[in-house]
């Protein structure tokens, strides 16, 4: 990790940014690809563009180049800017080192890997956005409080209140493939007795691990074609009605599948 620091008064940031990726890279059982994305990403810290602006970032690719870049407002509560930074570490979790798109990606609806939660369709439609901004925010939520931050700013909670019913929209379908992120040790949590491997969240070690192409095959198996796309999209345009409609539906499918095996 290399820091493009454009203030003096910014470079304390620094450790805050580095103590988040340590508590990230330390959350996870596969810390290989993660690892060497901390090693290579650039790291910008500046201020906000206006005072009155609350701390934002952004996680991007030049080229083959990994960049987060991170705008600063001081007067933010630390645990604010901690999670903003947590939530773009996150990005940078799901970005691919590569702009080749690999066709391990490719999944049955056609569509591929833009990073491992963010997709693109075969006529060039991108879906999955808002349901890696709610990721981020979920890994976020939790990096923070392993880095100790336990009570939250007025600042935080109004923002994580802003944004609860999608996130909690996106925490049911994702509970749907195992145990919720709370239950596990780690976030791509697995147990290994011997030969006995078994994951425990398929959505969570895949998007980490592989991508979730098989995620999207699993869906529309079970809820039909090009189910998981419209899923992804309802949550894009915040159709939470719909989307949260097609995650019981599927929860009763699955729950009936099981009892009968």
């Amino acid at each position: 990790m290399t820091f493009n620091t454009i203030d003096k008064a910014l470079e304390r940031y620094e450790k805050v940014v580095l103590d988040a990726a340590s508590t990230l890279e330390n959350d996870l059982r596969n810390k290989v690809i993660y690892s060497l994305k901390l090693q290579l990403v650039s790291v910008y810290l500046g201020f906000t563009s206006k005072p009155q602006k609350h701390t934002s970032g952004l996680c991007f690719k030049d080229g083959d180049k990994l960049h987060v870049a991170i705008f600063i407002n001081p007067d933010d509560p630390i645990d604010y800017i901690a999670f903003t930074i947590s939530h773009e570490l996150g990005h940078l979790l799901y970005k691919k080192l590569t702009d080749v798109l690999s066709m391990t990606g490719k999944a049955n609806d056609g569509s591929t890997e833009i990073t491992s939660i963010m997709r693109i369709t075969d006529y060039s439609e991108i879906y999955g956005r808002e349901m890696e901004e709610q990721v981020c925010d979920i890994i976020a939520c939790r990096n923070i409080q392993k880095m100790g931050f336990v009570e939250f700013s007025d600042l935080l909670k109004k923002e994580l209140q802003r944004t609860a019913k999608k996130r909690a929209a996106a925490e049911s379908f994702i509970s749907t493939f195992g145990k919720r992120l709370d239950e596990c040790d780690f976030i791509d949590d697995y147990d290994k007795n011997g030969d006995t491997f078994a994951v425990k969240n398929s959505f969570w070690y895949y998007s980490v691990a592989f991508g979730l192409s098989q995620i999207v095959n699993s869906f529309d198996d079970t809820m039909g074609a090009n189910a998981y796309f419209k899923l992804c999209e309802a949550l894009d345009i915040n159709d939470l009605t719909y989307f949260k409609s097609e995650v019981k539906r599927f929860q009763n499918i699955e729950k009936k599948r099981r009892s009968s095996q």
